[in-house]
């Protein structure tokens, strides 16, 4: 049994988490879907 990491956004305890600044979150365009649909300042 993995620990589990807890997610920033949604607050949940997550096994696999993406990083948004890593390869995958870059290529699935994480901040810009955070900048757009969360409007956080």
């Amino acid at each position: 049994m993995t620990e589990a990491d807890l997610c920033r956004l949604c607050a949940q305890s997550k096994v696999k988490v993406i990083g948004i600044y890593d390869s995958e979150g870059q290529k699935l365009a994480i901040e810009e879907k955070i900048a757009r649909f969360l409007h956080l300042q």
